[in-house]
């Protein structure tokens, strides 16, 4: 559960994962959405769609949510780090990111 209030409902999962990053980051502005509510959807069609795909081979179920619920209270403070604060992201598995596994390479 978030905390931000929401004057109408969120918009429907199939709307969410559509969005652009701008229409994202203003939903988040209006708190609309939040950046628990979007890393929510992504890990949820993760699970329905990389079982057949097997396009990822590292998906942070923990630290994804955990880096949102920062973002959600950065923003709820007026403290984003940057505008692109809270933005769900998938990197390609040949770029290097610390403490995680990819194919060839060691945490």
């Amino acid at each position: 559960m978030t905390s931000w209030r929401h004057e109408e409902p969120p918009p429907s999962v199939e709307r969410r994962s559509g969005l652009s990053a701008t229409d994202l980051l203003a939903a988040y502005q209006t708190r609309s959405l939040s950046p628990v509510d979007v890393v929510g959807t992504v890990l949820d069609r993760v699970g329905v769609w990389d079982t057949t795909l097997n396009a990822l081979w590292t998906v942070e179920t923990e630290a994804a949510p955990a880096a949102a619920r920062a973002s959600e209270k950065r923003r709820a403070e007026g403290q984003p780090v940057g505008a692109l604060d809270g933005a769900s992201v998938t990197l390609k598995e040949n770029i290097a990111t610390k403490g995680t596994a990819s194919r060839g390479m060691r945490p």
